[in-house]
């Protein structure tokens, strides 16, 4: 089972392994830190028999406020100059940072104070950071697919991953207003790197549905616009939902298969 914890809500998700299913998803759309944490005490006490006794629940934090720096440049005792000089840090944030092996760099992110502590107390060692988890899992799958992007949108923003063979490119959040700005940044971010969206596949993942405004617009000067598949032999329950939605909760399946 994985509980995330993220920007604009939080989602629950339960696989089985052996079927290679997707029992559950439910995702509840709140912004705001103290209305999060009610919530999860919530979902605690009603599920609190389950939960005591399901080791493998876990929790992950989806940062919107993160940067990346290579492992030979990282140094713990700057954390805070690394997360300010991109992000508007707030004063109520705990500053950390996970290790990607993957990426071979250090993740450095801000989470609420509070928030962390809710957290900490109920899963002191199952935390993890979904940006992380997200960007091995990617990586690894293009290890075999070769290069693309990867957009996993959320109510007022997006995630946008580009990769290489394994290798990582870039990997940011946006805020968004309108469809307009995703498409901006996703077709900004490409030419970055000299991408042709005639050529290269753009992979959509989250809150985005066939002929929606973020899908309209991408395809409109994307060739490639794609959703994001399901790793190979995995299924829905009937319970979980519609397997065509899969998209939804794509990032989140790939953390836990």
């Amino acid at each position: 089972m994985s509980i995330r914890i993220k920007p604009d809500g939080i989602s629950f998700l339960t696989v089985s392994h052996s079927q290679r299913k997707v029992l559950y998803y439910r995702n509840f759309a709140v912004d705001n830190t103290p209305v999060k944490i009610k919530l999860l005490e919530k979902a605690i006490l009603n599920e609190q028999p389950y939960l005591l006794y399901a080791e493998a629940i876990k929790w992950s934090f989806y940062a919107e406020q993160f940067t990346i720096v290579p492992e030979s440049l990282y140094d713990a005792k700057l954390n805070y100059y690394y997360l300010n000089y991109t992000c508007d840090v707030k004063e109520n944030e705990l500053i950390a940072a996970v290790y990607s092996d993957v990426v071979k760099a250090y993740f450095v992110f801000g989470i609420d104070n509070q928030l962390n502590e809710f957290i900490t107390k109920y899963s002191p060692t199952r935390f993890k950071l979904a940006n992380v988890t997200v960007a091995d899992r990617l990586l690894r799958m293009q290890e075999i697919t070769g290069l693309g992007v990867y957009v996993d949108l959320l109510k007022d923003g997006f995630f946008i991953l580009i990769g290489n063979k394994g290798r990582l490119m870039l990997y940011n959040f946006f805020k968004k207003e309108t469809p307009e700005d995703v498409a901006y940044h996703v077709l900004f971010c490409m030419e970055q790197f000299g991408l042709n969206p005639e050529k290269i596949p753009v992979y959509l993942s989250g809150y985005v549905s066939e002929g929606d405004p973020n899908h309209k617009i991408l395809s409109k000067f994307i060739k490639n616009c794609e959703f994001s598949a399901l790793p190979k032999g995995v299924d829905f329950h009937p319970l979980a939902g519609d397997k065509s939605l899969h998209h939804i909760a794509f990032t989140q399946i790939i953390e836990l298969l």
